[in-house]
């Protein structure tokens, strides 16, 4: 059985999630072990219709690399493997959670993502909704957890 996650969004809202974890062993595995956490969840500034969270782990590893093709409901983990520092730090893994249209991108140019999941239970409508509250509105939190 594939290893799944939940994500719990404000007023408790919640999707379940199945891993890749054939396509993103990796990946998949240090997530997993991250589990459970709780992180503020933003609006993505360049990319489109995505939301995403800083991860306790550091993949630094593209697997199974995407750019463009993720649909709504996509879960991808954005390594950073392009090296971007900021102020001489090094930015922090992301999961991204993607609500509609969306190609990878910051300001020094595209990048790749390893899509590692897909949302399965819960109204993609919601989500949608969900995006759109957190790009008007700002930040709020998310929980993960596993989904057993």
């Amino acid at each position: 059985m594939a290893k799944r996650i939940e994500l719990e969004f404000k007023d408790g809202v919640v999707f379940g999630a199945e891993l890749f974890e054939d396509a993103t062993p990796l990946t998949t595995q240090m997530f997993w072990d991250a589990l459970p956490f709780t992180q503020e969840l933003k609006h993505a500034s360049y990319s489109g219709q995505a939301l995403y969270a800083h991860l306790p782990i550091k993949v630094g590893k593209v697997e199974n690399p995407y750019v463009l093709g993720c649909e709504t409901g996509d879960l991808v983990v954005n390594t950073q493997a392009t090296g971007i520092r900021v102020e001489g730090k090094e930015i922090p893994d992301e999961l991204m959670i993607v609500y509609g249209v969306v190609t990878f991108f910051n300001w020094t140019g595209w990048y790749p993502v390893n899509r590692f999941g897909r949302i399965v239970q819960g109204d993609l409508v919601v989500l949608k909704e969900i995006g759109r509250r957190v790009r008007e509105f700002g930040k709020e939190t998310i929980k993960v957890r596993r989904w057993e």
